[in-house]
């Protein structure tokens, strides 16, 4: 269980990295990660099956949350320089 949540945080840290995140998100699923190694054999180690299935899942919804809200802001950019760009030289 503990390689599966440190796995899982890696890709997710990996993901912030390459989507060029801000460094909040990184320290919030090194929090959320340590949170889930904590609290599982307290909470939901000898629980049902339904009951560990739905704490995986809030726990790969709390990665996806924080994947996105730490998002940076986005700036679009034109696909050309000209304001009208009806034809292109080629």
């Amino acid at each position: 269980m503990v390689i599966v949540v440190i796995v899982l945080g890696l890709i997710c840290l990996a993901l912030l990295e390459l989507n060029k995140n801000r460094i909040w998100g990184s320290v919030l699923v090194v929090l959320a990660s340590a949170e889930f190694i904590f609290i599982w054999p307290r909470l939901f180690a000898g629980s049902s099956l339904l009951t560990q299935a739905a704490a995986w899942l809030g726990f790969l919804l709390a990665l996806c949350m924080i994947f996105y809200v730490t998002q940076g802001p986005v700036k679009a950019h034109p696909a050309v320089d000209a304001k009208d760009p009806r034809t292109t030289k080629v």
